[in-house]
């Protein structure tokens, strides 16, 4: 590691910050050559070259437009196994009489960044507190990656709600007007893109040129409309709803995904009782809005007993609020309300009927059809030359009509 000068802008002695060279897999990441720690002493601070990536191609100078006061950069040995840090703070906070209500609170390390316009109301650039950003260069392996690890080590009690506090994230803030959200994913650069062109029949997508297929696309634009495609091999994609025609190649698109889950809580012993518990006054729990989601809540793959558990006055509903089913009230009440009453399945003809075994015992439909008997005795649903249209039912053994 290098040692501080003391020149204005204090670096390593006989290196510049943005000593380095380009990585060689393609990604136009940094690796610095001059590593230790910097300081500035002007307003201008220290060119840096991030190791993350840079605007500009090799062999030219990188474009790097990012600056800072102080800097450390490091290299981690892996042949060396003591856990390396660029940068620890080690705290030990101590109670005593001065502490009233929690207060004066301590904090490992704390940003304060204020945002404000310029002599003349010109906007402020964009601004972040904090901004983690780890880049996993190819061919790394099976890494173990993340971009911020919080860690809540809690051996003084049990902390329900209401006994005390004990959270992995606290959001929080003081606002004169709603921001946008508590939580924003989305809205990055693009990630790799897929183009090329493809022949489609029926629910099939065929590359005909362009880069192999692989399991990252699971949304393709054909004609300008976007489809949800499932991976097959490397020249073959299925789509979850037919497809217009194209018996020529056409030009397609597709872009890699960022992560396959939004939110992923896992472990067994890792949450007691609530996932998700929301006890705001928002107006509404959960909002599926503008998305392309072939699913909104899928319980298929799982233990759970209930799916959805409702009280006497919670409706659930289609159609916007047109549709509801409610339970229906009273102490000694069962069974449900259907609002605008049941709309049986409609069947067309007795010979497209489905087999009435012990499996569909119960199941109701209504017959429409030209191929009918007339109810007679026993009230068996029977072939005939009749135009019959009347409700039926399947008693486990054989379709019967209501009457």
């Amino acid at each position: 590691m290098g040692v501080l000068s003391g020149a204005s802008n204090a670096q390593p002695i006989g290196c510049a910050s943005t000593a380095g060279t380009y990585a060689s897999d393609g990604t136009h990441s940094w690796q610095p050559s001059c590593l230790g720690v910097f300081l500035s002493n002007d307003s201008y601070g220290l060119r840096i070259h991030p190791t993350r990536g840079t605007d500009g191609k090799p062999p030219a100078e990188p474009r790097s437009n990012t600056y800072a006061m102080g800097l450390v950069q490091a290299r981690m040995n892996g042949d060396d196994p003591r856990d390396q840090n660029g940068l620890f703070v080690n705290m030990d906070i101590v109670g005593g009489r001065a502490i009233n209500n929690f207060l004066p609170g301590s904090t490992g390390v704390l940003t304060s960044v204020r945002q404000r316009p310029g002599p003349n109301g010109e906007p402020p650039g964009s601004g972040w507190a904090t901004n983690n950003d780890i880049h996993i260069a190819p061919n790394s392996g099976a890494t173990l990656s993340f971009g911020t690890e919080i860690d809540v080590n809690n051996f003084n009690r049990s902390c329900k709600p209401g006994a005390c506090i004990a959270s992995h994230i606290f959001l929080n803030g003081t606002n004169a007007y709603p921001g946008t959200a508590l939580l924003l994913a989305g809205g990055g650069t693009n990630n790799y893109v897929f183009n090329g062109t493809v022949t489609t029949t029926s629910d099939t997508v065929t590359r005909r040129s362009g880069p192999n297929f692989d399991d990252r696309i699971s949304m393709i634009t054909i004609a300008s409309k976007m489809y949800r495609v499932s991976f097959v091999n490397a020249n073959v994609l299925k789509a979850d709803k037919p497809l217009p025609a194209h018996s020529a190649p056409v030009p397609y698109s597709a872009s890699a995904n960022s992560v396959y889950k939004g939110i992923y809580i896992n472990g067994y012993n890792q949450v007691q009782e609530d996932d998700i518990l929301l006890s705001s006054s928002a107006y509404t729990g959960i909002n599926f809005f503008g998305g392309k989601q072939r699913i909104g809540i899928n319980t298929a793959n799982s233990e759970i007993t209930y799916s959805m558990l409702m009280s006497q006055g919670q409706k659930l509903c289609t159609n916007g609020t047109s549709g509801c089913i409610s339970a229906n009230a009273g102490a000694e009440a069962s069974g449900i309300t259907l609002d605008g009453g049941v709309k049986p399945q409609p069947f067309t003809s007795v010979a497209g009927l489905p087999s009435c075994t012990k499996t569909n015992l119960g199941v109701i439909g209504w017959l429409y059809a030209g191929d009918a008997s007339e109810p007679g005795p026993g009230a068996q649903v029977r072939k005939g030359r009749s135009i019959v249209s009347r409700p039926i039912g399947c008693d486990g053994n054989e379709w019967k009509f209501f009457y």
